[in-house]
């Protein structure tokens, strides 16, 4: 409640969050939107790998010469088509496993094709992965076609020990047997990429020794059916045992084909189950990233409003209390200063009034300018006064302010002072600020005529200006060659009205050196000095470098 009250009392605060966080909950929602492609990709593909299982078990069960009863399939397909949207080639693969015309050869070629589609339809021939790629490209294609090809070339086999063959059948038969070898080459190499492209290198581990299997059983099975090709291409019928030993090699085949079959579908379902928990761990992790960078972000923005608002409390704090300060040095000098004034015009009037009868006109004269002197004395105070109180009760003006302009304009309004005096100037080159140019005026024009003004008389006066860079700050040095003073005096030195010389032999109310400290701490510099009596005065002040 505080935080929402918080926005409601400072409007500004909401698009400082939204700036914040709106760029990166739009990245969070684009790698969000990315990730969950992913996972949906993932996902989709793992549905195929399910519908792959029962599909195989199936043809197991055919090739084993058990009924496809197709329970197991059936509850796998009613779950899964609505979701891969093949209802119509799984009702097509159906009716070939029912018609119990179709050979081997027609129930494997259809298996081949239903798994085909499963994998068009799930993801699984997008796969970008090479491991998974080339895995489902070896459970998907390649062994099927080994099944394929292996029992045609049983079919073929078997026909010709009853019947002799057509030079049709002789030429398809060499042709299956060709394409079986093929199949089981591009078997072995799938799997050689599969394990190349692999990561962590457990595909390998689990395929090696079925893959050996699979190898010499395909040879075996390879070679006998050649051999038995060879008899029938001179005229010679396999025999009973030929067919035998064929049927018992076939056998080792489809039963190392299948073993090999559910290790590389295994692998591939392991690999997209960690493929999907990791793209979903991602998500969280993003998820979860962007609400705590949300989150800082905003409780950032909340402790910088409030630092600033303590910073700005603190500086009000000293504002005041230099105005309190101000506030307490006026009452000394109207309970002081300003008396002063007041109480020579009433000692010179008492004079008139009582001694009018007798005074001389000088006399009177001299008593009225007294009079006069002490009346302009504490006008000059009360102005003095109202030009330090009014300084910093408006916003400083900046601009780009050349400093050598300024200088050149103060030492323009004390032309006749210099030429009278013979004062030496020499002015080094001033940078180009970014400040008040009333302000840098100011300065000059107080320190410049405070180093004409306190003079002995006894040397030539002369005044050194110059400036140096320090870090981010700018230092002016103003060095006179002056009457000089005690160091000791500092604070005397730029408080208001303080003076440390008769008014008689220097002439001003005080107020110069006190205008230019509280002008430059206004700026966020600082104004001080060195100096030793009779040995002149270098004054020196700070101002900030603005670029």
């Amino acid at each position: 409640m505080v935080a929402f009250s918080r926005i409601r009392q400072y409007r500004k605060l909401p698009l400082i969050v939204a700036a914040l966080c709106v760029p990166l909950l739009l990245l969070a929602v684009l790698f969000a939107n990315q990730s969950f492609k992913a996972i949906h990709f993932t996902n989709q593909e793992r549905l195929g790998v399910a519908y792959l299982h029962p599909v195989r078990e199936l043809l197991s069960a055919i090739d084993a010469g058990k009924p496809p009863e197709g329970n197991t399939l059936a509850a796998t397909a009613e779950r899964l088509n609505r979701k891969l949207a093949i209802q119509a080639d799984y009702e097509a693969f159906r009716q070939v496993l029912d018609d119990r015309s179709a050979n081997r050869a027609q129930t494997t070629a259809a298996t081949r094709v239903f798994l085909t589609r499963i994998a068009d339809a799930s993801n699984l021939t997008l796969d970008p992965h090479i491991d998974s790629y080339y895995l489902m490209n070896t459970a998907v294609n390649l062994l099927p076609d080994t099944d394929v090809h292996s029992a045609a070339v049983m079919d073929l086999l078997a026909k010709s020990a009853s019947d002799n063959l057509t030079p049709q059948e002789a030429a398809s038969l060499n042709t299956e047997i060709a394409l079986l070898d093929l199949a089981a080459s591009n078997s072995r190499g799938s799997i050689a990429s599969a394990i190349r492209g692999n990561p962590d290198g457990k595909v390998s581990a689990a395929v090696t020794l079925d893959l050996t299997r699979f190898n010499a059983a395909e040879n075996a099975f390879h070679d006998q059916a050649e051999r038995m090709a060879s008899q029938i291409a001179v005229g010679n019928r396999p025999t009973a045992a030929d067919l035998g030993k064929l049927k018992t090699t076939h056998a080792a085949l489809m039963s190392s084909t299948d073993a090999l079959w559910h290790a590389t579908t295994d692998e591939l379902e392991r690999l997209l189950k960690a493929r999907s928990h990791g793209d979903l761990a991602r998500l969280w992790l993003l998820l979860g990233l962007s609400a705590i960078i949300a989150l800082a972000a905003i409780g950032l923005t909340f402790y910088f409003d409030l630092y600033i608002q303590h910073d700005e409390v603190l500086k009000l704090n000293a504002t005041l209390r230099q105005s309190n300060e101000e506030l307490e040095r006026f009452a000394f000098i109207c309970s002081h200063d300003l008396q002063e004034p007041v109480r020579m015009m009433n000692l010179y009037a008492s004079f008139l009034a009582e001694a009018e009868s007798v005074l001389s006109d000088n006399e009177a004269m001299r008593y009225v300018g007294k009079i006069r002197d002490s009346a302009e004395h504490m006008r000059r105070m009360i102005s003095d006064i109202l030009t330090f109180s009014q300084i910093g009760r408006e916003p400083v003006e900046t601009e780009v302010v050349d400093c050598n302009a300024v200088l050149q304009s103060v030492l323009a309004e004390f032309a006749d002072a210099i030429a009278r005096t013979g004062t030496t100037i020499n002015a080094g080159p001033l940078p180009v600020l970014i400040s008040s140019r009333t302000l840098i005026h100011s300065l000059l024009h107080n320190l410049i005529g405070n180093a004409l003004k306190f003079q002995d008389g006894r040397r030539p006066p002369k005044v050194d200006i110059s400036a140096i860079r320090e870090g981010q700050m700018w230092r002016f040095l103003i060095r006179d060659n002056g009457i000089g003073m005690d160091e000791s005096h500092t604070e005397q030195v730029f408080t208001l009205f303080r003076r440390l010389n008769r008014k008689e032999d220097y002439p001003g109310t005080g107020i110069g050196l006190a205008i230019c400290r509280k002008f430059v701490r206004m700026a966020g510099g600082d104004i001080g000095f060195t100096s030793r009596p009779g040995e002149g005065t270098l004054f020196f002040f700070t101002l900030p470098v603005r670029e």
